[in-house]
Order: structure tokens, then sequence, then C-alpha cells
């Protein structure tokens, strides 16, 4: 009888808390691409949970709530009163919650890349 190989577990720190479990996740992401965040919220712009700096954090939710409505997918120029920041964003549907995840900064092609994997991570967390 074969037995399969288990898959490696990359994650090195853990919680049983959602909340602390979705900031690890992101903050694996951002770390990895070297964003300057990495945020969830909900389709009314509440920040869910971040990594990055959390009042910019707060302001990039609300404002990536009212850009392109009605786009899975963008990447674009996020304005603030004192800077510009390049994003990428996703939004998605999770047991009928809509929801965006936006990467801050960094390079284009690792904004996209760390969304795509971050989503798979916060999917599973919610999923508990």
């Amino acid at each position: 009888m074969i037995t399969p190989t288990p898959t490696p577990d990359r994650r090195r720190r853990r919680s049983h808390d959602p909340s602390t479990a979705l900031y690890y996740q992101l903050d694996a992401c951002r770390r990895s691409a070297g964003l300057d965040a990495l945020l969830l919220s909900d389709r009314d712009g509440l920040c869910i949970a971040a990594a990055g700096d959390g009042e910019s954090c707060d302001e990039f939710a609300a404002r990536i709530s009212i850009m392109h409505p009605g786009r899975h997918r963008f990447e674009g120029e996020l304005w603030t009163d004192v800077d510009r920041w390049d994003v990428h964003v996703c939004r998605f549907e999770l047991d009928g919650f809509e929801m965006s995840l936006c990467a801050v900064g960094g390079l284009a092609d690792d904004r996209a890349s760390q969304v795509d994997r971050s989503l798979r991570g916060v999917a599973r967390i919610l999923a508990a």
C-alpha cells in the first residue's frame, strides 16, 4: 500500500483566533513581497483585517469600496490627501458576503501574486 506524502505546511505562526490568523496570513504575504500593506475589507469599506499601517489601511478600505464598482479585479492608483499608492484589488464573495482584498505598494506582479496567495489563505481561515 502506498502512503501519500503529506504536503509540508509552510505556516510559521498559527492561531485559532480568526482575527489573529488573518493578520498572520496577510502579514506573511505582505512581507514576502515587500508590500506596504495588504488588507481585507467588506463592501461598505470597513477594514476587517490588515497588515501594514492601521490608520492607512482603514483609509484604503474606505476608498477601495467606491473604486470601480462592479469590477471583480482592478489595478490602479489610490490617492489620499498626502500620497499616491499603487494597488491591486480583488473583490470576491464568501458565504454571501462581498469582500475585497487589496495589496498596496511594491511591484505590480508581486501585488497580483500576493493577492492570489492571500485569497486562498483568507478563504481557508474564514471557512474554519
